[in-house]
């Protein structure tokens, strides 16, 4: 299946819309939705091989774990920006194909073991492509079920998600296209690729290495669950990135520290809402600032970094977060170490005495969480040089 250019695609979109409705009274186990979004990215249908093609009650439910009462809600929002929902929708329709054709009558209680593959660069292997298998077995039952797993191949992915993403779905009308140009059969998931969520609250209800954040920036975290359809970038530190910050708390600022700089605890992060907003805003990139349409991966934090440099060697890059404090937006810098293979970001700060709180290391596998991404750093907690909030932010407090 290979994808045309976006403003090809948005000639369907009328046609998409007109036929919501239609969809909407179809059977259970109607794949209306699911041949929509294949015209809509752009992809034959049905095309060479298997496809295990979401019915439209599937749908319906991926639109509520995405934040959006109905699908229609949701396809809104991808009209309102389609080159922004175009490769997150291409992404799960890749992940949802084989090359090799299976039919019902093939299916045996041993499994047939297919493999597909899915366009994630955060998890690509060489040749910016991911595969996992799928593994499909008889029950014995008139529908059949459908195992996704990662395939030793994913190895980019996190060990977390071998865990967390072995998806489960039934099949629940098979060969609903059983033809020389492909087998379809319908299914009772949204199938979401390895580190990939539906939603920014799913995600960080997944990812068990988020603990600390949850709990010092929880309030703020609800606030931002509530976005169905986020184009953000959010820097997430690890559990053990807070380290740093509650020993200040316990031992007080490091030896010459700025009088102010150490003014920052968990405990003040905890207790006041004020700064937990703004460690949150700050703690999202502006993505729309960074004139891209797609929220930022390793990858991408990579290629800029290399190719702001000089004579070979990366330089930073300086992005805009969501916090505006003292009349600006406050940022943060990032680089990439070839002699280390690193992408490292650090804060404004943090850069003001490295001894206190030094760079954050950038970990190389990206989080999509709809249309947002969560990048997680290890090694500290990016703080900005000002939080608008005067206790915090003035030389002269102790």
């Amino acid at each position: 299946m290979e994808p045309q250019r976006l403003l090809l695609l948005v000639l369907v979109v009328s046609a998409f819309t007109a036929n919501a409705a239609a969809a909407a009274v179809q059977p259970r186990d109607s794949i209306e939705i699911c041949k929509q979004l294949m015209a809509w990215a752009g992809y034959q249908f049905p095309p060479k091989g298997t496809l295990f093609c979401p019915n439209d009650h599937a749908y319906e439910k991926w639109a509520r774990q995405s934040g959006f009462e109905t699908f229609a809600l949701l396809w809104a929002a991808v009209e309102r920006n389609p080159e922004a929902w175009w490769e997150y929708i291409a992404r799960l329709l890749s992940y949802m194909h084989s090359e090799t054709p299976v039919a019902a009558a093939n299916i045996t209680a041993q499994g047939v073991a297919l493999q597909t593959r899915y366009n994630a660069a955060s998890n690509a292997s060489a040749g910016g492509v991911s595969y996992a298998s799928i593994t499909l077995s008889a029950t014995g039952r008139k529908d059949q079920k459908l195992e996704v797993h990662l395939a030793a191949d994913a190895a980019s992915s996190s060990e977390r998600n071998m865990r967390d993403r072995r998806t489960r779905m039934r099949i629940t009308q098979a060969d609903v296209i059983n033809s020389a140009e492909g087998v379809v059969h319908a299914v009772s998931e949204v199938p979401m690729p390895p580190d990939s969520y539906p939603s920014i609250k799913k995600a960080f209800q997944k990812n068990k290495g988020l603990k600390r954040m949850k709990r010092y920036l929880r309030r703020s975290l609800r606030e931002l669950y509530k976005t169905g359809d986020a184009l953000k970038t959010i820097i997430a530190p690890i559990d053990a990135a807070w380290g740093p910050l509650e020993a200040i708390t316990k031992k007080g600022a490091a030896p010459g520290a700025a009088p102010w700089l150490g003014q920052i605890t968990t405990t003040n992060v905890r207790k006041q809402r004020d700064l937990q907003a703004a460690i949150m805003r700050y703690l999202i990139i502006d993505v729309k600032s960074l004139g891209l349409t797609q929220a930022l991966t390793w990858e991408d934090m990579k290629a800029a970094a290399v190719a702001a440099g000089r004579t070979g060697k990366p330089g930073f890059i300086g992005v805009a977060s969501s916090l505006t404090a003292g009349g600006a937006a406050q940022t943060m810098r990032f680089t990439y170490a070839p002699s280390t293979g690193g992408v490292y970001l650090v804060g404004s700060r943090n850069e003001l005495y490295s001894p206190y709180m030094a760079a954050s290391l950038v970990q190389t596998t990206t989080i999509r969480a709809g249309l947002a991404t969560i990048i997680t750093v290890e090694g500290n907690v990016p703080l900005p040089r000002k939080t608008g909030i005067a206790a915090f932010d003035s030389p002269s407090a102790r």
